[in-house]
């Protein structure tokens, strides 16, 4: 193979390894919406339909890449059917009392929302500290790590669901424009922090918090959201076991 047809072909690697990620980052960007205190502007996405048909493309590309079905989008797709003629003050209405009631209170939320609660070195601890916590605080190092700082007017603690989801979204877009670029080094790095916050974090207690978000939640939607969260964190949690990107991906030829 000449030096010509080898940058050639690794152009191309690097071009379908850049889809893929941004596909990932943008599943995980979508999610997180859905995990944090509903808005006027996402009530109108989902009555348009926009929110779950985008969430559809991006997770079709995933799904084609892993030759797995689309299933796990069924309950989300039949939920938005039946939202197309709701009124939008109505349904925000009922979004945020049922995000209150599972999430937030008043008294005992039915589902925590943050890693915390889940992790056996926070509970052991003793009564686990929001913030101070050890899932807390691991978490927020490695947003520090990874060149991120928590904006101080962000009300929630930094092992929130929707955030630890939105760190995957960066993670996943910085990697993106690596392959996008030919930085063959630098898209690796990213990978292997997504890999590493997945195996650390989110792939140990995602599982846990979407199965009683869909055992709990009095509300379809929820149910529906939290039925594809824990089928998403799933593939990814088997990916980051079996990621082969170190032996998978060429580098240019200078």
């Amino acid at each position: 193979m000449t030096v010509q047809s080898e940058r050639e072909a690794a152009a191309v690697a690097f071009s379908k390894l850049s889809f893929l990620a941004l596909a990932h980052s943008n599943v995980f960007r979508l999610l997180a919406l859905a995990f944090y205190d509903p808005t006027a502007e996402f009530v109108q996405q989902l009555i348009s339909g926009s929110y779950v048909a985008e969430l559809r493309g991006y997770y079709s590309d995933l799904v084609a890449h892993h030759h797995i079905n689309l299933e796990a989008l069924d309950q989300l797709k039949a939920d938005q059917a039946s939202l197309i003629d709701r009124v939008p003050q109505e349904l925000l209405k009922e979004l945020k009392v049922e995000y209150a009631r599972l999430f937030i209170g008043p008294g005992r939320p039915a589902v925590q929302p943050y890693e915390t609660f889940y992790d056996e070195a926070s509970i052991s601890s003793g009564r686990p500290l929001l913030i101070v916590s050890p899932a807390a605080m691991t978490v927020e190092q490695a947003y520090r790590e990874a060149g991120l700082a928590l904006p101080k007017a962000l009300q929630e603690p930094p092992d929130h669901i929707a955030i630890e989801l939105e760190f995957l979204y960066y993670l996943s877009k910085k990697e993106s424009d690596g392959w996008a670029t030919g930085d063959n080094v630098g898209a690796k790095k990213w990978r292997r922090r997504e890999l590493a916050f997945i195996d650390g974090h989110i792939g140990r207690w995602g599982q846990q918090f979407c199965g009683k978000v869909e055992a709990e939640s009095q509300h379809s939607f929820y149910r529906a959201i939290a039925h594809f969260g824990n089928a998403l964190i799933r593939l990814e949690g088997s990916n980051s076991a079996e990621d082969a990107i170190e032996n998978a991906t060429p580098v240019l030829a200078d």
